[in-house]
């Protein structure tokens, strides 16, 4: 796989979404590729990001209010 092939498979690799053998395929190409891995990192920094996120609380009236 070249490094186009590598990053459109990132976010799923990334997921845990790839079947075994693809996964294999591009964490072999990670070690060597210093742009796919900075990529991946780029995804694993706003995975960790977007878990710091808060819920704004739901106003208790909030569906009374869309009704009207």
């Amino acid at each position: 796989m070249n490094c186009a092939d590598i990053q459109e498979r990132l976010s799923a690799y990334h997921d845990g979404e790839l079947p075994s053998d693809e996964a294999a395929q591009v964490a072999a190409h990670l070690e060597t590729c210093p742009i796919c891995a900075a990529e991946l990192a780029s995804f694993e920094s706003l995975s960790a990001l977007s878990r710091q996120l808060i819920d704004p609380a739901t106003p208790k009236r909030l569906w009374e209010d869309l009704e009207t």
